[in-house]
């Protein structure tokens, strides 16, 4: 299964039963990342409430420059997953061997059908990378004369810059 794969965030009710090693962040933990990551003081916070963050990015201005490139496109998460706009937000999680991931995609209005990804990655309960990515959706033509239902392809072109 391709890592960007659109999964409503019903999969959070779903995981895979965790093994002794294995974390999952509960949704409120998630919840609570993202939205740090929409402002800087936040994004500060996270940083130093993270100390596994600096392994990957050295001093926090590394990190916080990095997120501000970012944060205009990442959408803020309701209190309740189930309020998920799955039009506009979704959520993949997975793990295993004491490794978490949890992938959002946001399809962002402006520019029409551009998509932004976030990857968090935890070894243990640490949380220690926040990686983003752009992408965009080409819908593809429907026959209506077919059988089926013809869905939205989904292109992603990670490690661009925004």
């Amino acid at each position: 299964m391709h890592p960007f794969l659109l999964v409503p965030c019903m999969v959070l009710c779903a995981l895979p039963p965790a093994g002794p090693e294995d974390y999952y962040p509960a949704w409120p933990d998630l919840r609570k990342i993202v939205n740090q990551l929409k402002s800087p003081e936040g994004t500060a916070e996270l940083f130093l409430g993270q100390p596994r963050l600096g392994d990957r990015y050295g001093e926090e201005r590394h990190f916080t420059d990095l997120v501000t490139k970012w944060r205009d496109r990442l959408i803020a998460l309701p209190a309740n997953p189930d309020d998920l706009d799955p039009d506009r937000t979704t959520v993949e999680m997975r793990g295993g061997r004491g490794s978490a991931l949890a992938y959002f995609t946001f399809h962002n209005l402006e520019p029409a059908g551009s998509l932004t990804f976030l990857r968090l990655t935890w070894q243990g309960k640490s949380l220690v990378k926040a990686d983003f990515y752009r992408g965009f959706v080409r819908a593809t033509p429907v026959d209506e004369s077919a059988q089926g239902l013809s869905l939205p392809r989904i292109r992603a072109v990670p490690g661009r810059k925004p």
